[in-house]
């Protein structure tokens, strides 16, 4: 089965000695740098694997290509790239403006 098919929404309470703890927002999102960090060990172990690791503007585009294929092989998860590539872009102004916000 693939990944997207059995991922789940994140709980928002957990249960620690018998209390039910709730995780605000702020507790659940991760910060803007932890969210680069990720990208960053996403670019360097596909660069690693099947790239050039000392070119990460060429990895970048080899993962941006790779998922398009993926997305026009799998038309039926709704992986459409370019409403995708948009609403990352709505994303990634908001989660920069959030930042400055605080």
């Amino acid at each position: 089965m693939a990944f997207w098919r059995v991922l789940r929404e994140p709980s928002r309470a957990h249960m620690i000695n018998r209390r039910i703890i709730i995780f605000t927002k702020r507790d659940i999102l991760p910060t803007n740098d932890e969210r680069a960090e990720r990208a960053r060990e996403v670019l360097e172990m596909y660069a690693v694997q099947f790239g050039d690791p000392y070119d990460p503007r060429g990895t970048l585009i080899d993962v941006l290509t790779d998922l398009m294929h993926l997305a026009a092989q799998e038309p039926g998860v709704a992986l459409e790239f370019d409403s995708s590539l948009k609403m990352a872009q709505f994303h990634f102004e908001a989660e920069a403006e959030e930042c400055l916000d605080t």
